[in-house]
Protein backbone atom coordinates (compact mmCIF):
# COMPACT_ATOMS: atom_id res chain seq x y z
CA UNK A 1 0.00 0.00 0.00
CA UNK A 2 1.52 3.25 -1.08
CA UNK A 3 -0.66 5.52 1.06
CA UNK A 4 -3.41 5.01 3.55
CA UNK A 5 -3.88 4.44 7.19
CA UNK A 6 -2.30 2.08 9.61
CA UNK A 7 -4.90 1.10 12.16
CA UNK A 8 -8.66 0.84 12.23
CA UNK A 9 -10.59 3.92 11.15
CA UNK A 10 -12.50 5.36 14.07
CA UNK A 11 -10.81 3.11 16.62
CA UNK A 12 -7.04 3.58 16.56
CA UNK A 13 -5.21 6.87 16.80
CA UNK A 14 -2.00 5.17 15.70
CA UNK A 15 -1.01 2.00 13.93
CA UNK A 16 2.04 -0.05 13.06
CA UNK A 17 3.67 -0.47 9.71
CA UNK A 18 5.61 -3.59 8.76
CA UNK A 19 8.09 -3.25 5.93
CA UNK A 20 8.45 -6.60 4.18
CA UNK A 21 10.91 -7.03 1.34
CA UNK A 22 12.01 -3.37 1.43
CA UNK A 23 15.68 -2.41 1.61
CA UNK A 24 16.86 -0.56 4.71
CA UNK A 25 17.98 2.49 2.73
CA UNK A 26 14.51 2.86 1.21
CA UNK A 27 12.88 2.46 4.64
CA UNK A 28 15.20 5.17 6.00
CA UNK A 29 14.32 7.45 3.09
CA UNK A 30 10.58 6.87 3.64
CA UNK A 31 10.86 7.57 7.35
CA UNK A 32 12.85 10.77 6.89
CA UNK A 33 11.06 12.24 3.89
CA UNK A 34 8.59 15.13 4.10
CA UNK A 35 4.93 14.27 3.99
CA UNK A 36 3.06 15.54 0.96
CA UNK A 37 0.33 18.11 1.42
CA UNK A 38 -3.03 16.41 1.27
CA UNK A 39 -6.12 18.18 0.01
CA UNK A 40 -9.61 16.92 -0.53
CA UNK A 41 -12.00 17.54 -3.38
CA UNK A 42 -15.21 17.53 -1.35
CA UNK A 43 -17.53 20.24 -2.60
CA UNK A 44 -19.92 21.29 0.16
CA UNK A 45 -23.18 22.49 -1.32
CA UNK A 46 -26.66 22.91 0.09
CA UNK A 47 -27.92 19.88 -1.86
CA UNK A 48 -25.03 17.79 -0.50
CA UNK A 49 -25.93 18.89 3.03
CA UNK A 50 -29.59 18.00 2.50
CA UNK A 51 -28.66 14.59 1.08
CA UNK A 52 -26.49 13.87 4.12
CA UNK A 53 -29.29 14.92 6.50
CA UNK A 54 -31.76 12.65 4.68
CA UNK A 55 -29.28 9.77 4.71
CA UNK A 56 -28.62 10.26 8.42
CA UNK A 57 -32.35 10.37 9.14
CA UNK A 58 -32.98 7.16 7.20
CA UNK A 59 -30.12 5.40 8.99
CA UNK A 60 -31.48 6.53 12.35
CA UNK A 61 -34.95 5.44 11.34
CA UNK A 62 -33.63 2.02 10.34
CA UNK A 63 -31.73 1.73 13.63
CA UNK A 64 -34.89 2.63 15.53
CA UNK A 65 -36.84 0.06 13.52
CA UNK A 66 -34.19 -2.56 14.33
CA UNK A 67 -34.40 -1.72 18.04
CA UNK A 68 -38.19 -1.92 17.98
CA UNK A 69 -38.06 -5.29 16.17
CA UNK A 70 -35.59 -6.62 18.73
CA UNK A 71 -37.85 -5.34 21.52
CA UNK A 72 -40.84 -7.15 19.99
CA UNK A 73 -38.82 -10.37 19.78
CA UNK A 74 -37.82 -10.06 23.43
CA UNK A 75 -41.41 -9.37 24.50
CA UNK A 76 -42.62 -12.37 22.51
CA UNK A 77 -39.95 -14.56 24.08
CA UNK A 78 -40.86 -13.35 27.59
CA UNK A 79 -44.56 -13.99 26.88
CA UNK A 80 -43.78 -17.57 25.76
CA UNK A 81 -41.65 -18.18 28.86
CA UNK A 82 -44.41 -16.77 31.08
CA UNK A 83 -47.03 -19.02 29.45
CA UNK A 84 -44.75 -22.06 29.78
CA UNK A 85 -44.05 -21.36 33.46
CA UNK A 86 -47.76 -20.84 34.17
CA UNK A 87 -48.55 -24.15 32.45
CA UNK A 88 -45.84 -26.01 34.37
CA UNK A 89 -47.02 -24.47 37.64
CA UNK A 90 -50.62 -25.47 36.91
CA UNK A 91 -49.53 -29.05 36.10
CA UNK A 92 -47.52 -29.19 39.33
CA UNK A 93 -50.44 -27.90 41.36
CA UNK A 94 -52.77 -30.43 39.72
CA UNK A 95 -50.33 -33.28 40.45
CA UNK A 96 -50.10 -32.18 44.10
CA UNK A 97 -53.85 -31.59 44.42
CA UNK A 98 -53.39 -27.91 45.18
CA UNK A 99 -56.36 -25.66 44.50
CA UNK A 100 -55.68 -21.92 44.20
CA UNK A 101 -58.43 -19.35 44.50
CA UNK A 102 -57.40 -16.72 41.94
CA UNK A 103 -59.71 -13.87 42.86
CA UNK A 104 -58.11 -10.61 41.88
CA UNK A 105 -59.53 -7.16 42.30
Amino acid sequence: QMAGRSGRRGFDLRGNIVFAGVRKDKIQRLLNSELPTLSGNLLLTSSFGLRMLIKHASIRTQQEADVMEQSRKVESFVDKIEDTVKGLLQEWRTDKGIVVNEERS
